[in-house]
């Protein structure tokens, strides 16, 4: 067994369907159900069983996922410590870190270190100098005391549905999260800082999303008008890659508790030096008017 395969089994035992596994993982199906019954070979004893929708972890996969957690946890712990420290290393939510780096002098990109790590962890990674820049909102950083702590605004994002005509929103100026209780809605696992926030919503509020569909965004271009839900989504101030509407669909924006954020680019004040360049890179890129996200009107809808 090796570090790739215990990866690719922490991600099956999180998501406990193969179809969602290899979508977060980007990878087929087939090849996560190779790793798995390989794993399963090497250790001679089952890891899961099935029932018709999900996947149950069996005793002994319980305590290989212990053990794949610890590992895996030691092998990022070196990998920042060694393959990282001459780096500057920056940790962002969705593609911030590349409008971020869009003017950062190529001769220097070399020397730049993207980490892959959750939104929950960016505050600690900055406080323990791993990341010496992170992009994202205030949601986990502000339970942190951090000494230093400087910040300016990324971006702004908006939360709404993309609503296919003909459904109940399709007409409305915006909706409320009470209005999504029981809804049926689908969303794109090419965004995973997207279920972080939905995360997050629902634990300030107690409302639950109804997430029946979960899969990346060619498959929901190609059968979207069979299904009939609508997409919940994010757009941003600082993006043009959401794809673009029809006239059979209308972004609805959600009106409600943290439904619209700041992204923001933290940093310490010990570590200007460190930084600079990185921070005028994003002033080269907000050097133009169009780029600055000052209000929602900003927001390309």
């Amino acid at each position: 067994m090796n570090s790739e395969q215990l990866r690719k089994y922490i991600a099956i035992a999180e998501h406990k369907t193969m179809t969602e596994a290899a979508e977060s993982l980007f990878v087929t199906q087939s090849a996560l159900s190779h790793t798995l019954s390989d794993l399963e070979e090497e250790l001679g004893c089952k890891l899961f069983t099935r029932d018709k929708k999900n996947l149950i972890i069996t005793t002994s996969g319980q305590k290989l996922l212990q053990y794949a957690r610890e590992i895996t946890s030691l092998i990022n712990q070196a990998e920042l410590e060694l393959n990282h420290q001459d780096k500057l290393n920056i940790a962002a939510v969705n593609v911030c870190a590349a409008y971020m780096l869009r003017y950062f002098p190529e001769e220097k990109l070399s020397g730049i270190g993207l980490l892959h790590i959750n939104e929950s962890d960016m505050p600690l990674a900055l406080l323990k100098n791993d990341a010496d820049v992170i992009a994202c909102d205030d949601f986990y950083i502000k339970h942190y005391k951090i000494p230093g702590l400087r910040k300016f605004v990324l971006c702004r994002e908006q939360l709404g549905l993309q609503v296919p005509e003909g459904h109940k929103f399709y007409k409305r100026k915006y909706i409320t999260l009470a209005d999504l209780e029981d809804e049926p809605l689908c969303i794109r696992a090419d965004f995973p800082s997207l279920k972080t926030w939905l995360g997050n919503i629902e634990t300030m509020t107690g409302i639950k999303f109804r997430i029946e569909l979960n899969m990346d965004r060619y498959t929901y271009l190609n059968i979207r008008d069979k299904i009939g839900y609508p997409e919940i989504k994010q757009l941003s101030s600082i993006s043009n890659i959401n794809y673009p509407l029809t006239k059979n669909y209308r972004f609805v924006r959600i009106k409600d508790v943290y439904s619209s954020r700041f992204i923001y680019m933290w940093y310490l004040s010990g570590n200007e030096a460190k930084v600079s360049t990185l921070i005028e890179s994003v002033k080269n890129y907000y050097s133009m008017p169009s780029n600055y996200p000052n209000t929602l009107s900003d927001l390309k809808l």
